[in-house]
């Protein structure tokens, strides 16, 4: 099982916790074409650089062109599915 982790400043933690964001977003750049071109089971979102971490399952990492967190037109989407931790 594969695991993809990432670092979020508290405000975007505290709304995946909540459940009211559902999904997170990464600008479309060299960098993450890299990184989300393998697959992934799960994700590891860490609440800044302290010890605090949620798991989830990925549903799906897409490119797609919708409103979304960082105002950009083009971004890949990371679906969340069931928490894990």
């Amino acid at each position: 099982m594969s695991n993809l982790s990432l670092v979020l400043k508290h405000k975007w933690y505290d709304l995946i916790e909540s459940g009211e964001k559902t999904s997170e977003y990464r600008e479309v750049k060299p960098y993450w074409d890299k990184r989300l071109s393998k697959h992934y089971d799960t994700v590891t979102f860490q609440k800044g650089y302290t010890k605090t971490k949620l798991k989830f399952k990925i549903l799906s990492i897409s490119k797609t062109v919708k409103e979304n967190d960082l105002n950009l037109e083009e971004v890949y989407e990371i679906k969340l599915g069931d928490r894990l931790l």
